[in-house]
């Protein structure tokens, strides 16, 4: 035991400064922080040269019971070459936990395992007294490991009071990003202030060196430090990124102060963003989009199309509002814009700020709601639950006249709505896609690739041109009459007039555009189709329908070919039963609505999901037509597809306007510029939600509450698809995993999955419409943290009828 002593005796002594702090071993570096830490506890512990287990076990096992305080030890590891200058060996060394010190077998076994663990590389044994009363544990990292933005990155589990649920990958967690700059009074979670408190303590000995910290809080707010060690990747790091974050950030807080002020012809205080609410540009766009797709989404979609779209169907005209805004590259959605368009027509001012300033709260105080704006936030038609929802969710608006005055012009936009006679709205905006898909003739259409620049880029504005007024202007209405029409039946659920199981029958029995390709897809694979004629149909297709890098089925034919493909199956009609009907009538009645039937209700649903994908099918064809024929001009001025996708489309329509203006080399500095300007983005962490100007800098990654289908439940590998065609192949029997899905993505359900996972989407979006035609079981938008776990995993659990989503553990796992 002298060479222990020895060991205890090593180390900095009270009073070190912060540049005298030395790292050694983990054990080393654990007992000079418990000599210098004010304010935190090191739990007692002692250690020992793996080497003199063999000699004096039998006094080290006698001496565990010293450090344990009557309550349990951990045996940890601090091998050789862990926790090293170079690299830390993360996970890489076993530990024990929960261990009896006074049973000497037990603790003799545990010892044992950890030094087993080395594999004769020798090192250190640490036995430490187990923290107790444990309210949240987890690990801080004291800057970005990826990239080494200057942010606290706090990531903890605070249900199960275990320390070992984030570092053994166990179980569900949760992430939060604080701006080191962050003053305390911003930070509003009492358990994150104490978490940064703990991590500037430790910095306050250490230094600026970056710091992997394991901690945990107890119920009585004691701060426990379990293990600090260096971050190894500061060598991979971009110079001067704390500098850059910190000019970012102003200028965001100067832009979102900005906008959130009130605003003429808007109701509504103040504003939030979020990336999913109303048309869920991370569902269409994805994480971090190049400009060339975020200016085609504002050109077709969020500069006029979203509220001229809907002020023709009776909501309240808007003044000249961007629906879409870009923070450091990220699109959000402005949602008091998108809660404005959501005001049926003619209502007062007063009530309007009323009720939109309770909608942003309501958001605001349920963030998890972010993605289900339509169906739990704003009230968009007159359905069925309208009174149990504004006496729940509104209380304090809907009072007197001004709920009665609501009421009636929510009556009558869905009388309208539901109107599918000649003067109703869903019939207009048909017939206005159908001229798209007469001027398209079928998609033969051919491109006209041999011309000069400007007539390239005459040729794909004129395509957008067309896209806008015939493509994205009647499609936005038509999925508006679709979340009519899902709002409406889910509320005819909520009041048992309908069962859910039978909802979804009807939806399986909506034969769409996208069911017929999965059908001619399982023709071709059997030689019963000609792969030329299903290409002049879906050709245009591409998996980002906005990104001019995404491939074209017409350019990944190989993937069409490649073995017996599966063909979706045959659903029948749906009819209502006698009960349903009546009891649906007896809905409409009470509410008023007297433009539909239960079965013109149903058709009314019918028709909008069917020509909601029919539109967007049919707008997709001139978007990847004009986005061909970026890229042919592209070439033209030496640039590469993903050259071109930092350009604009304006840019574009200038360059066509005035040739020969800008130059190759003009060009090329904008390129590149941006390209510059697109790393830096990544190393701003903004989470989806952003309420007010300290969420800029305190950025919780929500853990999104998945949209479920079906109530199946299956298990099995999973399969990530990042790369097309080298992802698709070999994934017949697994959970398909796809972060950011759209049209393009039809393929994977000819594949003979066994179910869908998506980080992004909502409970009307694309993919979860075909996994209920499909009869597949999803969890679409799931959400960052979650993806991220079941792609690490290879293998998962879909539980749709419990809705839960988890990696499946097989086999025994030992946590480091």
């Amino acid at each position: 035991m002298k060479r222990l002593a020895r060991r205890m005796d090593r180390g900095a002594r009270p009073g070190e400064t912060v540049a005298e702090f030395r790292f050694g071993t983990k054990a080393e570096t654990l007992e000079r922080l418990q000599r210098t830490l004010s304010g935190a506890v090191v739990p007692e512990f002692f250690y020992f040269d793996a080497d003199a287990w063999k000699t004096g076990w039998m006094d080290i096992i006698r001496r565990a019971p010293s450090v344990s305080g009557g309550g349990k030890i951990i045996i940890r590891s601090s091998a050789a070459g862990e926790d090293g200058a170079a690299r830390s060996m993360a996970g890489a060394y076993l530990s024990v936990a929960d261990v009896d010190p006074q049973d000497e077998t037990a603790v003799k076994k545990a010892i044992a395992r950890v030094i087993a663990s080395y594999k004769g590389n020798g090192g250190q044994v640490i036995v430490q007294r187990m923290a107790l009363d444990i309210a949240v544990s987890g690990v801080i990292m004291t800057r970005s490991v990826t990239d080494g933005a200057p942010y606290y990155v706090l990531d903890y589990d605070d249900v199960s009071g275990k320390t070992d649920v984030v570092t053994g990958g166990i179980g569900a967690h949760k992430t939060v990003y604080v701006y080191r700059g962050s003053a305390h009074s911003a930070i509003k979670s009492p358990r994150v202030a104490a978490m940064v408190d703990l991590a500037r303590k430790v910095e306050a000995v250490c230094g600026e060196t970056p710091l992997d910290i394991e901690f945990a809080l107890g119920n009585d707010g004691t701060q426990f430090l379990l293990q600090v060690r260096r971050i190894t990747s500061e060598h991979h790091w971009r110079a001067h990124t704390a500098r850059d974050v910190a000019q970012s950030l102003s200028g965001l807080e100067e832009f979102v102060a900005g906008r959130s002020a009130p605003r003429p012809g808007l109701s509504g205080s103040s504003t939030v963003f979020g990336v999913m609410p109303d048309w869920n540009p991370a569902e269409l766009l994805g994480d971090a989009p190049a400009p060339l797709a975020i200016s085609l989404f504002r050109w077709l979609i969020s500069d006029e199309v979203w509220r001229k779209a809907r002020e023709l169907m009776g909501y309240k005209r808007l003044p000249e509002e961007e629906l879409m805004v870009t923070l450091c590259g990220r699109p959000y959605i402005d949602v008091r814009n998108s809660l404005n368009s959501f005001l049926p027509a003619g209502l007062d001012g007063k009530f309007e700020s009323a009720l939109v300033d309770a909608c942003l709260a309501r958001l605001s105080e349920s963030p998890e709601l972010h993605d289900k704006l339509e169906f739990e936030v704003a009230l968009t038609v007159l359905d069925f639950d309208f009174e149990r929802e504004t006496a729940a969710w509104y209380p304090d608006v809907f009072t007197g006249g001004g709920k009665m005055r609501f009421r009636e012009s929510l009556r009558a936009l869905t009388n309208n709505a539901l109107d599918l006679g000649h003067g109703g709205t869903l019939p207009e905006f048909i017939s206005q896609a159908m001229k798209l898909e007469a001027m398209r003739d079928g998609g033969d259409r051919a491109l006209e690739k041999n011309g000069d620049s400007t007539e390239l880029l005459g040729q794909a504005l004129k395509l957008l041109d067309e896209c806008r007024i015939y493509g994205t202007l009647p499609f936005s209405s038509i999925a508006r009459h679709a979340f009519i029409g899902e709002k409406l039946l889910k509320s005819a659920v909520a009041r048992e007039a309908l069962d859910a199981g039978r909802v979804a029958g009807f939806k399986r029995s909506i034969r769409t555009v996208f069911s017929e390709l999965s059908r001619d897809m399982a023709k071709i694979s059997r030689g019963g189709a000609s792969l030329d004629g299903f290409m002049r149909r879906y050709g245009h297709l591409r998996p980002g329908a906005f990104d001019i890098t995404s491939s074209r089925y017409a350019d990944m034919q190989e993937m069409f070919i490649n073995g017996e493909l599966a063909a979706p199956a045959e659903n029948g009609a749906f009819t209502l039963t006698a009960r349903e009907s009546g009891a649906i009538g007896s809905l409409l009645a009470e509410a008023g609505i007297n433009s539909a039937n239960p079965a013109g209700l149903l058709e009314h649903a019918r028709l909008s999901i069917q020509w909601r994908e029919r539109a967007k099918f049919l707008f997709t064809k001139n978007l990847s037509d004009a986005l061909e024929l970026f890229a042919a001009w592209g070439e033209r001025q030496g640039l590469s597809r993903e050259d071109t996708s930092f350009l604009t489309v304006r840019e574009m329509e200038e360059f066509a306007a005035r040739p020969g203006s800008i130059g190759a080399s003009t060009l090329r500095e904008v390129v590149d510029s941006r390209r510059a300007g697109k790393d830096l983005f990544k190393t701003v962490k903004l989470g989806y939600l952003i309420r007010n100007i300290s969420d800029l800098r305190v950025s919780p990654v929500l853990r999104s509450r998945p949209n479920f289908i079906t109530e199946k439940r299956v298990s099995g590998p999973v399969a990530l698809i990042e790369k097309i065609p080298e992802d698709t192949r070999n994934i017949a029997g697994k959970i398909a995993l796809v972060k950011n899905a759209d049209p393009g993505y039809d393929w994977i359900f000819t594949r003979r999955i066994k179910g869908l996972v998506t980080k992004y989407g909502g409970a009307n979006s694309h993919m979860a419409i075909r996994c209920v035609e499909m009869n597949l079981p999803a969890a679409i938008g799931c959400g960052d943290e979650i993806f991220a776990k079941l792609a690490a995993s290879g293998y998962a659990e879909l539980n749709c009828d419990e809705k839960t989503v988890r990696p499946a553990i097989v086999g025994d796992y030992d946590g480091a």
